[in-house]
């Protein structure tokens, strides 16, 4: 099978894919394509069109900022929650401390503690 025959082996999804990312304040690049290119090549994947694909971007936002703080990510939550048009049926993030680092370094540290 060819690389081509594979990627048509894809079927298309229904609703929207939805791709969270958060460039932190003096960050070398203040874009986020070293996070998307790689998620969007993943919903690609997943058989989500990119006209199916909603970026939701938080530029120069600390971690520790309110996750309801955040423009981008409030607007995401709302879309799940309320959809106006084709639901979200897949969010994608690089990494988890693109949403919180200290929930996710705490839980790390507590687990290592409980070891």
């Amino acid at each position: 099978m060819t690389q081509k025959d594979q990627t048509n082996d894809t079927a298309t999804q229904r609703g929207r894919a939805a791709i969270y990312a958060r460039v932190a304040p003096g960050a070398r690049t203040q874009t986020a394509p070293p996070q998307t290119a790689a998620l969007i090549a993943l919903a690609n994947e997943q058989g989500f069109p990119n006209e199916r694909i909603i970026l939701y971007e938080d530029k120069g936002v600390s971690s520790n900022t309110a996750i309801f703080k955040r423009e981008a990510f409030d607007a995401l939550i709302r879309a799940v929650r309320t959809p106006q048009q084709e639901p979200i049926q897949s969010m994608l993030v690089s990494s988890e401390d693109r949403l919180k680092k200290r929930l996710v370094g705490g839980r790390a540290r507590k687990q290592e503690a409980n070891g």
